[in-house]
């Protein structure tokens, strides 16, 4: 085994990198589907403001936002509950149980984490603030948080458990602070307290509303009355403590609107003076009310994708749609073009399936689309990659093998239909577990648990280019019975267009090298090769991961460890090493190489990054905090991707995707002129100098001189394309004003010259 070593080649500076989401999640955490205890609907003005999975959703007349990790502020994208703050802003509790406090129109707040060490808290629930205090409510019961200025922080004051004959394993599913008077809604009741009673730590110091069925939705203050949703009892006003029941039957929710109390029941919302619909009619999970507007969510049906509803009173009509963010949790994965399209896969829920995004616009497939046919009789999509054509080929659990045009979509599995190219366990059920590319072209992707065996499914030249070509010939391979197979679940393809193919469930003891041998059609002169132990392998060897750098190593993610080899043309003498990891990890789970031959790799507690000579460790991020802000709302990464092109690493994330913009893109072939950015130059000493999109290529040697030939700073070629030049000389010294000249010298002997004018204050 080789030494492990920690070196910091060169560690690029935090401008060198930037952070984007493309997350969203619009189902809200409180649906039709789920509990009542959280709160994710609140309006201020025309404004409404949605928690949910993927960031705040903020929609207003002039359109939707998402303010998510990447905005800075949070620390978690889950948004579990939002409450409208005192002072205009808002309150935001998130799943990691911190709370935000937010200023949507400045982009400013502060970020507060009472609950870090209370380990029997998961999840902030509701936030009802009062007083330059804020009542929490979360899966423990509610804590009363107050600002200390003595430690500069928000502390927990005081915690309510039981109320009155409430028990302490209560769900708390609404609160309101009422002249000084704490209601709790429950699921075992309603309860009251005063704001000032030093008893509310005890049940002693709460009072219960008698003659209402166990569950309480929740409350509201109209005309200076409590009114309160109770389940299938209807909707009751407490007066003088008495609960007085003004309607009978299911209600969801009751609130005011108009000068009218309202009723969100089944399919509609209703004026509890008249019982008149406002018209909706569709199943409504949620209900927020401003003066001029009602604003509803429409859960998702197995025909349809949620949606939002607005009444505007001014014309007495609604508005429906749905905000212009794919409706994924469960993310199984996705997937970047170098266009900027965007495939997410989701998994384990029917309504979800395949999410695309195409110049700003999203496109939503499943088994139950109603945008178009799919023929995938069971979704749950496994793999999602892009071909050069702007198409997306998508491989399924159980229904095969999908190419998603931008028009249309075309599927292949076990069905004469389609051409019974994929087989599937007893000659249904056909399952593609990984998809990739030849240096030709070709697409090869692997046919998990095959009726005859044949696992690599050879796709015919041409594929995916224009209609016609599934006619071509298609090519099974495989019958390897000493191998993964049939469980092979990973594929990866090295220089020399072999096919390496792992398994990821436990007991695996196998890796398998295919090699065509350039005769993809012939397949007599094929070889395949295994390696185990004695290989330097270990013996159980579950991968999760693999991927091949541009020079020939390749890497396998096995539980917390790094392999690798060094690989060549003959895999005869091929020798696999371990790599621990720069911190503590329990599972590695994704690889991807970038431009530069880099590793990146995604960990159960962070994100790491490998040099290219496969020893030494550069730079890792992880989940976003209030003093390291990154774009990872969870140190839980799933699937990556480099984009090549554009330097950006795509990365699939607990709450959605983000995207970290690297200075480590694909550089030109030829050398071009270099343009320096900008110029002139403010050296201030924290200003950078880029060299333009076509002044550098890979491994090129980057010189600064002074005008009577004096070399000032000789720079590294990562250095250069990274954070570019600081101003700075050999010795760390800014430079004095003029103009100093620039020449970059390729691999291949070529130089190109610039100057660039700098001006030091």
């Amino acid at each position: 085994m080789l030494p492990y070593l920690l070196l910091l080649l060169f560690v690029p500076q935090a401008d060198a990198f930037t952070w984007e989401s493309v997350t969203s999640g619009n189902i809200p955490h409180f649906s039709s589907a789920m509990s009542y205890n959280n709160n994710p609907f609140a309006t201020a003005g025309d404004t409404l403001y949605v928690a949910t999975p993927g960031g705040l959703l903020i929609r207003t007349p002039d359109g939707d936002r998402m303010w998510t990790v990447a905005d800075g502020i949070l620390t978690s994208n889950g948004v579990t509950t939002v409450s409208i703050a005192k002072d205009g802003g808002v309150w935001v509790g998130c799943s990691d149980k911190s709370i935000a406090h937010l200023y949507p129109k400045n982009n400013e707040g502060y970020w507060l984490d009472p609950f870090r060490n209370d380990a029997e808290i998961n999840e902030i629930q509701l936030i009802c603030e009062n007083r330059n205090e804020l009542l929490v409510s979360t899966n423990s019961g509610i804590s009363r948080l107050t600002f200390s200025t003595h430690l500069n922080d928000w502390i927990v004051k005081e915690n309510y458990h039981s109320f009155g004959s409430i028990t302490r394993n209560s769900t708390v599913y609404d609160l309101l602070v009422k002249h000084d008077t704490i209601w709790v809604a429950t699921n075992q009741g309603l309860a009251y307290g005063l704001w000032n009673n030093s008893s509310l730590i005890t049940p002693l110091g709460w009072h219960n509303i008698s003659g209402l069925m166990p569950e309480v939705r929740n409350i509201i203050d109209f005309h200076d009355t409590i009114f309160v949703s109770n389940d299938v009892g209807g909707c009751y006003s407490i007066v003088d403590t008495v609960a007085h029941n003004i309607y009978s039957g299911w209600i969801a929710r009751v609130g005011s609107f108009n000068d009218s109390l309202i009723l969100l029941m089944a399919n509609d919302i209703y004026r509890l003076s008249n019982l008149t619909p406002f018209g909706l009619r569709r199943p409504i999970s949620l209900l927020a009310t401003a003066p001029q507007k009602i604003y509803t969510y429409c859960p998702s049906t197995t025909t349809s994708v949620s949606s939002y509803a607005s009444y505007d009173q001014a014309t007495s009509s609604w508005t429906v749609d749905n905000p212009n963010t794919p409706l994924y949790y469960n993310l199984r994965g996705g997937t970047r073009r170098t266009d900027g399209a965007v495939g997410v896969i989701c998994g384990g829920i029917p309504e979800l399936g395949i999410n695309i995004r195409r110049n700003n616009e999203w496109s939503f497939y499943n088994r139950f689309s109603d945008l178009i046919d799919t023929g995938l009789y069971r979704q749950d999509p496994l793999v999602i990659v892009p071909d050069p054509y702007n198409n997306f080929w998508v491989g399924t659990l159980s229904s095969g093998l999908a190419v998603i045009y931008p028009d249309s979509i075309q599927y292949f599995d076990h069905y004469a239909a389609t051409g019974g190219h994929i087989g599937g366990r007893n000659g249904s059920e056909s399952t593609i577990s990984a998809i990739g590319f030849l240096s030709t072209g070709r697409i090869v992707a692997v046919n998990q648990e095959a009726v005859d065996g044949n696992t690599l499914v050879l796709l015919p030249e041409g594929a995916g280019v224009t209609r016609g070509w599934e006619n071509g010939p298609w090519l099974r391979v495989g019958s390897f019975q000493d191998t993964p197979i049939p469980y092979v679940t990973r594929l990866a393809i090295d220089p020399w267009d072999r096919v390496w193919l792992a398994a990821s469930n436990i007991g695996s003891q196998k890796l398998t090298a295919y090699d065509f041998r350039g005769t993809y059609l012939n397949t007599t002169d094929d070889i395949r090769k295994n390696f185990s132990t004695e290989a330097g392998l270990p013996a159980d060897l579950p991968v999760e991961s693999m991927a091949c750098s541009s020079d020939g190593t390749l890497y396998l993610a096995v539980g917390s460890y790094l392999y690798y080899a060094h690989l060549g043309e003959s895999l005869t003498g091929t020798t696999f090493y371990s790599l621990a990891l720069p911190f503590s990890v329990s599972s590695v789970n994704s690889l991807t190489t970038d431009a530069m031959g880099q590793i990146w790799v995604g960990t159960n507690n962070g994100l790491a990054l490998l040099a290219a000579d496969g020893q030494s460790w550069i730079t890792s991020f992880h989940k976003s905090t209030a003093t390291n802000p990154t774009g990872l709302s969870s140190n839980n990464i799933g699937k990556i991707q480099f984009v090549n092109s554009t330097g950006e690493l795509f990365i699939v994330n607990d709450y959605g995707i983000s995207i970290l913009k690297t200075p480590f893109r694909q550089m030109g072939q030829s050398l071009g002129s270099i343009t320096p950015i900008p110029n002139p130059y403010i050296n201030n000493g924290s200003a950078y100098m880029k060299f333009g999109e076509t002044g550098l290529v890979s491994d090129a040697d980057i010189r600064i001189f002074t005008v009577s030939g004096l070399l000032v700073r000789k720079l590294g070629f990562l250095e250069a394309a990274g954070v570019g030049w600081d101003g700075k000389n050999s010795s760390g010294q800014r430079v004095a004003s003029g103009v100093y000249y620039i020449t970059v010298t390729a691999p291949d002997g070529k130089t190109s010259r610039g100057k660039i004018a700098v001006i030091t204050p």
